[in-house]
Formats: C-alpha cells, sequence, structure tokens
C-alpha cells in the first residue's frame, strides 16, 4: 500500500514529545487512543473502537489485550521525522501502529507544531510489520484500518471519558 508522503512528512526529529499531545484521540470512523507518558520518550497508550458509541451508552468496554500498549517516541530515519510507536503486538516484535504528526492542511513544507492551534494538529497512522507477515492487506482488524487522521478530543469529551473508566498511579486506563 502506498501512502502519499505528504501526509506522513511533518514534523521532522523532535527531542521529546510535547506533554501537550498526551491524552485523547478520536479518529472520525469513531476509534480511539489513549496516550499517557510514563517517563521521557516513553508512553502507554490504548486503543478504543467504537469510541462515539460507547460514550454515548456511557460504557466503555475495552479490548484487554489493546490496553496500556508499550508506545515510544522515535525517529524515523528513512523519513527523518519522529513518529509515535504503538507496540500492538509482542514488544519490538510487531505488529506496530505509527503515529505522524500533520496538520489539518497537510502541507509540510509550512509545518510548524503551535501548540497554541492543537486542533489543527493530526496523527497520521500508518500500520508497519506482522500485521499479517508480508502483506499489507485489510482483513477487518479494527485497531489498524481504515487509515483515518485522529483529532485531538474536546476537553468536553476527555472529561466525559475519564468518567467512564479506570486508571492507573499513571494515568493508564488499567
Amino acid at each position: 500500500m502506498i501512502i502519499p508522503l505528504l501526509h506522513i512528512i511533518g514534523v521532522h526529529f523532535m527531542e521529546d514529545f510535547p506533554e501537550e499531545l498526551c491524552g485523547l484521540w478520536i479518529d472520525e470512523e469513531g476509534k480511539a487512543i489513549y496516550i499517557t507518558k510514563v517517563k521521557p520518550q516513553e508512553f502507554r497508550t490504548t486503543m478504543i473502537f467504537d469510541f462515539n458509541k460507547q460514550l454515548e451508552s456511557k460504557s466503555m468496554k475495552i479490548d484487554e489485550h489493546l490496553k496500556k500498549l508499550f508506545t515510544r517516541w522515535v525517529l524515523d530515519e528513512q523519513r527523518t521525522v519522529s513518529r509515535l510507536q504503538i507496540e500492538a503486538g509482542i514488544d519490538f516484535v510487531g505488529p506496530t501502529y505509527n503515529l505522524y504528526l500533520s496538520m489539518v492542511d497537510n502541507k509540510p513544507q509550512n509545518f510548524k507544531l503551535d501548540l497554541e492551534t492543537i486542533e489543527d494538529i493530526r496523527f497520521y497512522p500508518e500500520v508497519q510489520m506482522g500485521l499479517y507477515d508480508d502483506f499489507e492487506d485489510d482483513y477487518g482488524v479494527p485497531w489498524g484500518y481504515p487509515y483515518k487522521n485522529y483529532q485531538k478530543a474536546t476537553s468536553k469529551i476527555e472529561k466525559k471519558f475519564k468518567e467512564l473508566v479506570v486508571f492507573d498511579k499513571d494515568e493508564s486506563i488499567i
């Protein structure tokens, strides 16, 4: 599957992942990710399908194997950009779910990470290694496909979400 570089080339390597980008992110298909920073360069991410339906029903059911996934902020040397890499399988084996920062207009030449306009920041997802061995087909894996940009949830939605889940001392969902 060829992905237009326009969508994934964005932020050049950043030393650290901004704390302001942690929290709840939702795509237009209703998938959500919740990112918690554990220590520099290391995070825990929880992936949620049917987020909008679950929020409306006031009940969050999250698959156990998609909670507290090991996540790190790494340099994609091939593309010379930073990415948030989520281990969605066996740590350091795969599959991984990569999130690249971009802006709503996807103009990388004009991209500047401006946390004042966080509503314009997007995460562009990409599944990598191990999902179906050497294949890039979509066999209905809900956490991986379809590729839709994630947008930061509003504080109102994030507050409603936090009322429906249980967190540990690291602010990770348990």
